[in-house]
């Protein structure tokens, strides 16, 4: 369960901060968003074309037992994104390509208890104790990205 003191960070953290030089060309932007919390260094190279770079973080751990198996997951997501806007009417609508290199993964593991009975494909099983299953999502790195959203203008 997370405490109200988390719950807090993380509510101020879901409003994106944006910081830009004084030309408008330069930007300095912090979100959060499905690929976890990050930063992003932006620049605009004419008034419908912007370049950004950055990176995004999270990471969380869950464990619990049920039915004689004690379950363990991690969810870690770590990625570095250079990513390209065209603004094909000049305003807020963007066209996003780019690559992400990532690190993204998920493991879960579930253990067996000791005495626990299983039944796979109707042949019952006791579990000494131990007996372990898991398994690992990875993605590939680099990823192609493309992508389609509003946002601010770079120079406003």
């Amino acid at each position: 369960m997370l405490n109200k003191t988390t719950l807090a960070i993380l509510a101020l953290a879901a409003f994106p901060v944006c910081a830009s030089a004084d030309d408008g060309r330069f930007r300095v932007d912090a979100h959060v968003s499905t690929l976890g919390s990050g930063l992003e260094v932006g620049t605009a190279f004419r008034d419908d074309f912007s370049g950004r770079i950055g990176f995004n973080q999270f990471s969380i751990s869950a464990s619990q037992s049920s039915g004689g198996m004690d379950f363990k997951g991690d969810l870690k997501l770590s990625s570095i994104a250079a990513l390209a806007d065209w603004r094909p009417w000049s305003g807020t609508t963007h066209l996003t390509g780019g690559l992400i290199l990532n690190s993204n993964k998920f493991e879960m593991n579930a253990t067996a208890q000791p005495g626990s009975t299983y039944t796979v494909n109707g042949v019952p099983y006791t579990a000494t104790g131990g007996e372990r299953i898991g398994t690992k999502v990875t993605f590939s790195s680099p990823s192609p990205y493309l992508g389609f959203g509003w946002s601010g203008h770079p120079k406003n």
